[in-house]
């Protein structure tokens, strides 16, 4: 069961998160309680089932791969300059990614995770995105199709 359950105390304003993960048959994993704002690792709660590979949980080129799928499948066309643009850590970018990176960086989707000192734009394709940049990703996904 996929849900999020709130605990508050307003004697000492704590809060804390427990997060519960179905795994559609798989080991069960305990849920995580940790303080709101907190990080979770998620590598530390691999699911494990018969017959199949976990290939780990989403990173910030999946997610952006995931939305252009979504954009080809409901024929979502928003024009983008065809500059290539040079990434810092492009070398860290998977080939099947790189094009939904360079699309959603063009238009404004994804902003990366700063600078190197020669000005090109760091992605930080093996990190993993936060449920703050992915619903921030959406946000900006969500507005360029409605402008499109």
């Amino acid at each position: 069961m996929n849900h999020t359950e709130l605990t508050l105390s307003l004697g000492d304003e704590s809060v804390s998160l427990v997060a519960t993960v179905e795994s559609s048959g798989g080991s069960e994993i305990d849920s995580i309680r940790k303080a709101y704002g907190t990080v979770i690792d998620l590598t530390k709660h691999t699911p494990a089932r018969e017959s199949y590979e976990f290939n780990g949980w989403y990173s910030d080129p999946d997610l952006a791969v995931i939305l252009m799928r979504y954009m080809s499948f409901k024929e979502i066309n928003i024009p983008v300059r065809d500059q290539w643009i040079v990434f810092a850590d492009e070398s860290d970018i998977t080939d099947y990614a790189m094009g939904a990176i360079q699309t959603f960086y063009k238009l404004g989707i994804i902003s990366g995770s700063g600078m190197d000192s020669g000005g090109r734009a760091i992605i930080n394709s093996n990190g993993k995105a936060t449920r703050a940049e992915a619903a921030s990703m959406l946000h900006r996904f969500l507005l360029k199709i409605a402008e499109a």
